[in-house]
């Protein structure tokens, strides 16, 4: 099956004109006509026996897929992603590696370990307090020294050998 769906159609990946997927995900026909209107720019679509309710959909998803790879197929991603925001229609992307490292909700902050800059994955947000780097990580043992060999360390029991 992969990333389409055996009930529901469309549903499943299409390439963009600059290589990029989108999933998409059409549920009910509400979505499906908004989606032939603003998307695909072919209302009459959404009443086409073909495609006039889902179960037709499935029964006639390959020429479905073809008409909406044909209409992606032209569309930037950036294009298609306005498209289907503007439709309300849900979708999805699939992310290379290097879009997952540069997603924004996947920050690192720099944080000086033993004399050395290391990224280290931070909060999805940002409060207008927040340092730009993390504090130095403590010399081996300092946080012993500093609690004087404390018993209990934020009511957890601690053991010393």
């Amino acid at each position: 099956v992969g990333l389409k769906h055996p009930s529901i159609a469309p549903y499943g990946s299409f390439v963009c004109s600059d290589g990029r997927e989108v999933v998409l995900s059409i549920q009910n026909e509400r979505e499906w006509a908004q989606f032939c209107q603003m998307v695909l720019k072919k209302p009459e679509m959404a009443a086409h026996p073909k495609f006039s309710s889902n179960a037709a959909r499935v029964d006639n998803r390959q020429e479905l897929e073809e008409i909406i790879q044909a209409v992606f197929g032209k569309l930037s991603y950036t294009a298609a992603i306005d498209l289907l925001i503007e439709a309300q229609t849900a979708f999805g992307s699939i992310n290379s590696v290097y879009d997952l490292i540069e997603h924004p909700q996947l920050r690192t902050k720099e944080m000086d370990v033993h004399g050395m800059k290391v990224h280290v994955p931070a909060n999805p947000f940002m409060m207008e307090w927040d340092a730009e780097s993390f504090p130095p990580i403590p010399p081996i043992g300092a946080m012993r020294e500093s609690n004087h060999h404390a018993e209990s360390f934020h009511g957890y029991h601690t053991f010393h050998r």
